[in-house]
């Protein structure tokens, strides 16, 4: 009872409304990002190479930073642990019946 109960509960959760508004608004937004940082980029007074633009996205003493290393691992060490956990309960999800 409780595992159907709970099931019925994160249906609408998992089913998201992709409609043709929020396409949009999300090819809005990163068309209006990547223009903001060609615009940055073209007008700073660094060499445009590929190497410096790397340098420019990400530079390294911001990723050098303990805290940023810190944050990085536990971004990493969850996405890490999420993945097979989320497979097991997918897995473990009962099944509907078609009636």
């Amino acid at each position: 009872m409780t595992d159907a109960r709970h099931h019925k509960t994160l249906q609408p959760a998992l089913s998201l409304p992709l409609g043709r508004a929020s396409i949009a608004g999300a090819g809005l937004l990163a068309c209006s990002i990547l223009v903001s940082v060609a615009v940055v980029f073209l007008r700073s007074e660094r060499d445009r190479t590929l190497r410096e633009s790397g340098t420019f996205l990400i530079p390294r003493d911001i990723v050098s930073d303990p805290s940023a290393r810190a944050d990085i691992l536990f971004w990493g060490t969850r996405k890490l642990l999420m993945l097979p956990l989320a497979l097991a309960v997918g897995a473990r999800a009962p099944r509907q019946s078609a009636t």
